[in-house]
């Protein structure tokens, strides 16, 4: 939309509402990390003898009804998959448009990726099972350690490069600095809790916090983007003389 003016046009950008096609996909950023916190809510709460406080999230893929949490995961990463497409379409150009999405959709590969390859028992859980290593348990912790959690974070990162720019999007760049803070205390304090030998260390809960505040910020971020225009840099002001 423009404004006219006997001195000249500010041309401004225009809202556009998204195409259901896109909605859907950034909707889905929203969904499969709802879907897989009550599923790790449930789960962790009914689950014999498994402890939320201590036990890893991944931990629950393991057992008789380990299918349950698998399920979970791949709901997870394909929901971020599925963002990372629609957030490509509603950026459309400009900082972060190419690479935020490209780091999401790593992350979300990720995820899919560690539903087929279980993690070890650790922790005492499954009871009685025995602590050992095998390659699908290296193969998922090195999924989660450096695909999935470090390029959320560095999609933070170039994402709040663009909301600088954009009209309005500094409370987004101080909820995304603090966003990135977070992820990373969480991470050190969750390798503390984890290497301790108490055994009731509070790894799980620190894993929670950690995940609820990365994954968060994206669902976060699709609402934000559902209900209201792309970050798109600020409007300029074009001056066109009259000729009569």
């Amino acid at each position: 939309m423009s404004t006219k003016s006997g001195h000249g046009v500010i041309h401004a950008p225009v809202v556009e509402r998204q195409p259901l096609a896109v909605r859907f996909l950034l909707a889905a950023g929203l969904v499969g990390p709802l879907i897989f916190f009550v599923v790790v809510l449930v789960e962790g709460a009914t689950r014999p003898g498994y402890h939320a406080w201590h036990h890893p999230m991944s931990n629950l893929a393991l057992g008789p009804q380990g299918w349950v949490m698998t399920i979970a995961l791949m709901v997870r990463g394909a929901g971020l998959l599925c963002f990372a497409v629609g957030l490509r379409r509603v950026l459309n150009s400009g900082r972060g448009a190419t690479w935020g999405p490209i780091l999401i959709a790593v992350v979300g590969v990720a995820l899919i990726s560690e539903a087929f390859f279980p993690t070890d028992p650790s922790l005492g859980y499954p009871p009685g099972a025995a602590a050992t290593s095998t390659l699908p348990g290296f193969l998922h912790s090195l999924l989660a350690g450096v695909f999935a959690t470090p390029p959320m974070v560095a999609a933070c990162i170039v994402l709040t490069r663009r909301f600088v720019q954009a009209p309005g999007g500094r409370p987004w760049v101080l909820y995304s600095i603090v966003t990135i803070i977070l992820v990373v205390v969480f991470q050190v304090l969750g390798a503390v809790a984890y290497a301790s030998t108490d055994p009731g260390s509070p790894y799980g809960f620190i894993q929670r916090l950690g995940f609820l505040t990365e994954l968060g910020w994206v669902a976060v971020l699709a609402v934000r983007l559902l209900v209201g225009p792309a970050f798109e840099s600020a409007p300029r002001l074009v001056v066109e003389s009259s000729t009569r």
